[in-house]
């Protein structure tokens, strides 16, 4: 689907909701309609990142049973016009959504929004492939840890099985220190075993950090360092160097 991008990783915790909410942001910002739809199903976060946590009634959940209506269980926010948020049920256990349910749930959002962004749950399997292959992108969140790059090869195997078109590889929390000393991997090494184009390093910091678990998106403060290269590295996922000006 044209609207429909995959935020994916390999394992969690490498910061694929705070890509998928800061790429919200920073549509939401240039005037575009964009709804963020939380798929972790063990984990949801993306209300939190954006400050919405207490403003959650409805959810996923809800809206696919016919509980509520799809509109009411997108949480709008109020700091950046244009973004709502769709969550995971917080504490209902025993919660399967199939991947024809997510093609539904796409095709009636993509009526309303210009982006549909799922904020998928990490790892591979067959749920993940039916439910990616909807995306006409796809970001590819790891970092350093060998771990992390192993799990990768297999979300980017999957992702390029089910043919989508424009996939990127997003490197977080690069410690330059540790990588000189030689305990982590290079960023050129792990591009090179993961063969997907890169489209950003994005180095730790704990003003990232700290943002991310205030509910304010880094991407808002481009007047800060880590605001400014969230900025120029959700620009190169959305324009490649190589399609600008097609």
């Amino acid at each position: 689907m044209e609207k429909v991008i995959a935020v994916v990783s390999g394992k969690g915790g490498v910061g694929k909701t705070l890509m998928a909410t800061n790429l919200g942001v920073y549509l939401a910002e240039k005037g575009e309609s964009v709804v963020i739809v939380d798929l972790n199903l063990q984990a949801r976060g993306a209300d939190l990142a954006l400050g919405l946590a207490s403003r959650v009634v409805y959810d996923l959940a809800d809206a696919l049973s016919g509980v509520c209506r799809l509109r009411q269980a997108a949480v709008k926010s109020k700091r950046f016009p244009g973004l709502a948020v769709i969550e995971p049920p917080l504490m209902k256990e025993h919660v399967n959504i199939s991947p024809l349910e997510i093609q539904v749930l796409c095709e009636k959002l993509s009526q309303e929004y210009r982006h549909v962004i799922l904020d998928m749950a990490p790892g591979a399997g067959e749920a993940f492939e039916g439910i990616v292959s909807l995306a006409r992108r796809a970001l590819v969140v790891t970092t350093q840890d060998p771990i992390s790059v192993r799990a990768c090869g297999r979300v980017i195997a999957a992702v390029e099985k089910r043919q989508v078109p424009e996939g990127r590889l997003l490197i977080n929390q690069v410690r330059l220190s540790l990588t000189d000393r030689g305990f982590l991997p290079a960023v050129e090494e792990i591009a090179q075993e993961l063969r997907l184009p890169l489209c950003g390093v994005l180095p730790y910091d704990d003003h990232i950090h700290v943002a991310f678990t205030n509910g304010n998106p880094v991407i808002s403060r481009r007047d800060t360092p880590a605001g400014e290269h969230m900025e120029k590295i959700l620009s190169c996922f959305m324009d490649p160097p190589e399609s600008a000006g097609a």
